[in-house]
């Protein structure tokens, strides 16, 4: 399967000031991370986490949409996966003149999973944005996880962040991974729904890992194309 580089971000900029204006029509469109936040926050209430128009396809004619496919998706907010979703949050990105990259990642619910024991470590990508408060600085966007939290957050915590919730109450943070190698890998957690067992009377509310990003290197859109056909 072949994607190229970058999408044409010319026939894309054509359609980003109308919607970005129609999803907040309140503030004029500006490069801070409460704008994003409240951008985020209503592109996901718009354009739903989905894979069933991926799996309407048969597996051979899978693929990444292309400008028009992608315009047509988003605009009738129609939604999709991370490969539509975020994938068009980056053009709303550098749209705002943002220093902007995709992350490679992946979603599991497995808290012994390691990163590079998995040949589908990539099957989720989100947007990194660099310089946004400050030089040096590093957030993350994410309008295309089904878990939905935070449109953004800073990465700038050592090992853990503080404990976010979700608009209906669920309670999630980050963990910072670092390999011996010096590799690092971001691992989103969820907090398991707090019970206690009857017999025992043991707490077991505790937190379970999500998806882990690796956040040592930017990955080229290209990178994502074949986990879409496997």
């Amino acid at each position: 399967m072949e994607w190229k580089e970058e999408l044409c971000f010319e026939l894309l900029k054509s359609h980003i000031s109308g919607f970005i204006s129609t999803l907040v029509p309140e503030i004029k469109p500006n490069a801070s991370a409460e704008y994003l936040n409240t951008l985020g926050r209503r592109f996901e209430l718009t354009n739903p986490f989905q894979n069933v128009t991926l799996l309407s396809f048969p597996n051979e004619k899978r693929h990444l949409p292309n400008e028009k496919e992608l315009i047509s998706q988003i605009l009738s907010g129609r939604g999709g996966l991370c490969f539509d979703l975020n994938v068009f949050l980056k053009q709303i990105l550098q749209y705002l003149e943002l220093d902007v990259n995709f992350l490679a990642a992946y979603v599991t619910n497995n808290s012994n999973f390691k990163p590079g024991a998995t040949k589908y470590f990539g099957q989720h990508t989100i947007v990194e944005v660099r310089n946004l408060a400050g030089k040096g600085s590093r957030h993350l966007m994410d309008v295309g996880f089904g878990h939905s939290g935070l449109p953004i957050f800073a990465i700038d915590f050592s090992t853990y962040s503080p404990v976010y919730t979700t608009p209906w109450g669920i309670d999630y943070r980050f963990r910072i991974d670092v390999e011996e190698n010096g590799k690092k890998f971001l691992v989103r957690q969820q907090r398991n729904v707090p019970w206690v067992n009857p017999l025992t009377g043991t707490d077991n509310d505790r937190f379970i890992d999500q998806s882990t990003t690796d956040i040592s290197q930017a990955v080229p859109v290209t990178f994502l194309a074949d986990v879409v056909a496997r």
